[in-house]
């Protein structure tokens, strides 16, 4: 018996052809194909049409005011894009953090934080940078901001019949951080990723905390670990009956996990 279901593959050759394949059934659009081949082999997913995005083109990364990255652009191609390392280091920090080079070289970024697992690596940036998505569907382009784009678990504000085109963030002035932790796997149990702004304070974004992307504003921060790790355990406190626990990690765990790797990274800041 096959791991993967069967499905119809499509593979358009411009915008307007991948979105009239989107308009019924139980289409899934695929660029990468990483994400539709895991979660089809948990069975997961079990698409009766798939939507490749290869051929439409969307693989430009746009730098000015802001870093606007295309659906087809990969991880690798952000991770080492010179400008994006400069201008934009904490994407290209947390591309560069996914997974491993065979996977990255075939990942998109788009499709690292639509695909809204908890385990994204690239949320924390989106989030952290007042990200937007542009979407285009039958009803023509809209853009959903980074607040409003994560509605539940597995779940985004992305209709069925729309197509992401493309991620940007905002150029943001400050000291950054971002970290991982993870054990044998190459998913990460969780990611933290941190902003400090010139006037000192202090925004955090997780994933892998809780069964949605957190972002929370912590104000003005101690730079020493002790300091750093009381304040940040205490307020991630009212999250406790939210937080993941399952095989991989329990909730306490994972509570003491992002504590400390948000001390760890207040304190690098603090140096």
């Amino acid at each position: 018996m096959s791991l993967l279901p069967n499905f119809k593959l499509e593979l358009p050759t411009d915008l307007k052809e991948a979105i009239s394949e989107l308009a019924g059934g139980n289409v899934v659009i695929a660029a990468g194909a990483t994400r539709v081949l895991l979660m089809s082999y948990m069975h997961i997913l079990r698409p009766e049409v798939v939507v490749s995005i290869r051929r439409i083109g969307l693989r430009e990364i746009k730098v000015s005011d802001e870093l606007e990255v295309e659906a087809n652009v990969t991880l690798s191609a952000v991770a080492r894009n010179e400008r994006v390392r400069k201008e934009f280091p904490l994407v290209a920090a947390s591309a560069s953090h996914v997974a491993d080079p065979l996977v990255r070289n075939k990942a998109t970024v788009v499709g690292n934080v639509v695909n809204a697992v908890p385990y994204s690596s690239m949320v924390p940036a989106f989030l952290l940078m007042d990200g937007k998505a542009k979407v285009v569907g039958p009803s023509g382009p809209r853009e959903i901001s980074a607040k409003d784009f994560f509605v539940g678990p597995l779940e985004t504000a992305q209709r069925p019949d729309e197509l992401v085109t493309s991620l940007t963030f905002r150029r943001v002035e400050g000291e950054w951080g971002f970290t991982e932790f993870r054990t044998d796997s190459q998913l990460p149990i969780i990611n933290v990723g941190v902003l400090r702004n010139k006037k000192g304070k202090v925004r955090v974004a997780y994933t892998g905390l809780t069964a949605m992307p957190n972002l929370l504003d912590l104000g003005t921060m101690p730079s020493d670990f002790r300091g750093g790790y009381r304040e940040v355990r205490n307020i991630l406190q009212d999250l406790s009956t939210q937080v993941l626990d399952d095989l991989r990690s329990s909730a306490e765990y994972r509570l003491h996990l992002a504590s400390v790797l948000t001390a760890r990274l207040l304190e690098g800041m603090g140096r």
